[in-house]
């Protein structure tokens, strides 16, 4: 009479048990980082490597402009960036169907080999040296097919004789006052003014592509 009943005191005791462990594995927690950021501290420890591997991994060859009317006349310009400790030694570029090569200028003396099946240009290599943590620029004009989107097939060679492939893109807008192109090229409206947000866009996009092309 007036003793509590054994089953009452032993679960309170295990509750309280339960609630020890509970504060111990949140201690663990903030003394423990969760492995996602021991493996990047193990990787930023390891000297270099893993850093250097992420960073070719995001140094993307890339096709301008990323918009172009379809069926219009473009000057493209392939950057090919050499983010390795290899350098780059050629860079092939496969003409996607429907796609139609006018010219391949050659400034400052650069050279070109084109590829033809019949008279349609069907790819162009540039034989070029680029150093490591350089980049370089090569152009050509081209006559956009009537689609939606072009996809690039770009293969970076280097000097130890791999290669990287790359597949940037260019969308084609049939209406360029919903989507202007940067850089007044071909496909601006002339006759649209945009205002208010399009506006600062417009702006934004034509000083990154400004930038890029310095």
């Amino acid at each position: 009479m007036g003793r509590c009943p054994v089953k009452r005191d032993y679960n309170a005791g295990r509750t309280q048990q339960r609630g020890s462990h509970s504060t111990v594995a949140a201690l663990q927690n903030r003394i423990t980082p969760p492995p996602s950021r021991r493996a990047h501290e193990q990787d930023r420890r390891a000297g270099g490597h893993c850093a250097a591997g992420r960073a070719v991994a995001t140094a993307h060859v890339s096709i301008r402009p990323r918009e172009s009317r379809p069926s219009a006349e473009e000057k493209y310009t392939v950057r090919v960036p050499t983010e390795g400790q290899v350098a780059t030694v050629s860079v092939e570029l496969d003409i996607p169907e429907g796609v139609t090569v006018i010219d391949v200028p050659q400034p400052d003396g650069a050279k070109h080999e084109i590829t033809k099946t019949g008279d349609r240009v069907t790819s162009i290599k540039w034989p070029r040296e680029i150093p490591p943590k350089q980049s370089a620029d090569f152009l050509f004009t081209a006559r956009n097919p009537a689609g939606e989107q072009i996809t690039w097939k770009v293969r970076q060679n280097f000097a130890d004789g791999k290669s990287t492939p790359w597949t940037p893109g260019t969308k084609l807008v049939a209406n360029p006052a919903a989507a202007p192109l940067p850089g007044g090229q071909t496909g601006t409206a002339q006759n649209a003014p945009a205002s208010g947000e399009a506006a600062k866009i417009e702006a934004w996009l034509k000083g990154y592509d400004d930038a890029f092309n310095a």
